[in-house]
């Protein structure tokens, strides 16, 4: 689940995943949306972590590898 930023709270997009699933600060981001959308994303912090879900902040990664 894509999150987007509010000012309030944080000023980047973050994401909300199944428990696990943060494991490198890099990753593969795919939207199929209207347009197939592909880019390298970059985690910027673990915001929070339960026995089911993990919610981090990212970026898109302007430096893809």
């Amino acid at each position: 689940l894509m999150l987007p930023p509010l000012a309030a709270v944080r000023q980047h997009q973050a994401l909300v995943a199944p428990a696990g699933t943060y494991v490198s600060r890099r990753f593969a981001l795919v939207n199929d949306g209207e347009h197939l959308y592909v880019a390298q994303g970059r985690v910027l912090g673990l915001d929070m972590q339960t026995a089911s879900i993990e919610l981090f902040r990212y970026e898109i990664d302007p430096y893809p590898i």
